[in-house]
């Protein structure tokens, strides 16, 4: 077996993974989302609903995007260095992400969904009072529900070479220097709240100050080789060409496990995401690499693909009429509902996808015209 990498193959495989894990975390992990004529048929053990416990452990597939961002500045370091590259890159994610917002809107008419105000919505063009659940009410309009990731990505392209500066001696003590400062921004401005900040604000200090510490982690891992390190570490432990599936299998399992007590005993299960989200990046591609099948991964790299849109697009079961919603959840039970909702969210995202293509393409027609009119 060869030793481990994470290049642009795993980095996609794991974003194939990651928008599964949201997808299903998003379905069943909120049943106070879901009208009672829409409810799933779940599987219920000692008053413990088993696809809301599996579900809640799919968060973690937030960490798997912010630690193969982080993983990306470093490996693309030069791109992501320069001003010019990162506002290009941010501006290419807005743009795509501006085409679904006015679906979205279009939607809203044709659906009669409560629209935004003007100011609301330009706040949520770029990513701010997005959010689902929050009793659902109509000040917030139908829109993307899941976008709030866009402002966490955006601050944290802008302040990645800021952040990057933070890294100066080992990984352990980079690791640490981290932690501090991420969760010391955490401790005063949503924890303790020493300053009188409006709850919009506090909400994305919170997301920033957690998935952009995962972040960083995985540009430690890509700066310090931490992968290949631990898998040679391993190896020689093992004295084996690897770690056997069985105990990469194990270590999901127990990572679904610890993740969950963690989070019950400890709190800001967020947080302690830190340490489950590389072992599960390990695993993963340790299981993938074992299956060894063409099928499987090309799958994973369709949904990779278009994993975006899939993330934005799927907030349309979840408006604040929710009058599209039984369209996912018809099938009833929780695995026909999943493998429906994937299709028809591939099935949407593909179209999306050429579109927005197609707009960028006449955009950047449109500026070279009138940069050769004006003799640039």
């Amino acid at each position: 077996m060869n030793s481990f990498n994470y290049g642009k193959r795993e980095a996609n495989l794991i974003k194939g993974i990651a928008i599964i894990l949201m997808l299903v975390h998003h379905l069943f992990g909120f049943p106070e989302w879901i009208d009672d004529g829409n409810m799933y048929t779940g599987i219920t053990v000692h008053g413990i609903v088993l696809e809301q416990a599996f579900a809640e452990f799919c968060k973690i597939c937030v960490g798997l995007y912010a630690f193969t961002t982080g993983y990306a500045i470093f490996v693309n370091h030069k791109q992501y260095a320069k001003w010019s590259g990162r506002l290009h890159k941010m501006l290419k994610f807005l743009l795509q992400y501006w085409v679904v917002m006015v679906l979205f809107l279009i939607a809203g008419v044709l659906l009669k969904e409560p629209l935004p105000t003007f100011q609301i919505f330009i706040l949520q063009c770029f990513g701010i009072h997005t959010a689902t659940g929050f009793a659902w009410s109509s000040y917030a309009g139908i829109h993307p529900g899941f976008a709030w990731y866009v402002t966490f990505y955006l601050l944290f392209l802008l302040l990645s070479p800021l952040l990057c500066k933070l890294s100066k001696v080992n990984f352990w003590l980079d690791f640490i220097i981290y932690a501090v400062f991420f969760y010391g921004i955490h401790y005063i401005f949503v924890e303790r709240e020493l300053l009188p900040l409006r709850s919009g604000v506090i909400e994305i200090i919170s997301s920033f100050a957690i998935w952009g510490f995962i972040g960083m982690t995985g540009y430690l891992f890509a700066k310090y080789q931490m992968f290949s390190k631990t898998d040679l570490l391993i190896r020689r432990f093992m004295k084996s060409g690897g770690v056997p599936v069985g105990i990469s299998i194990a270590v999901v399992v127990s990572v679904f496990i610890c993740r969950h007590y963690a989070g019950t005993y400890l709190g800001r299960s967020a947080f302690l995401d830190v340490l489950w989200t590389p072992v599960m990046i390990y695993a993963l591609i340790t299981i993938i690499n074992y299956i060894h099948s063409r099928v499987f991964e090309k799958g994973l790299f369709v949904i990779a693909k278009y994993s975006m849109n899939i993330w934005f697009l799927q907030g349309i079961f979840f408006t604040p009429n929710r009058t599209l919603q039984w369209m996912a959840y018809w099938p009833k039970y929780p695995v026909l509902i999943f493998i429906w909702t994937l299709i028809l969210m591939l099935f949407c995202a593909i179209p999306v996808s050429r579109l927005q293509s197609f707009l960028m393409k006449k955009g950047k027609q449109a500026v070279r015209r009138i940069n050769i009119r004006n003799g640039c």
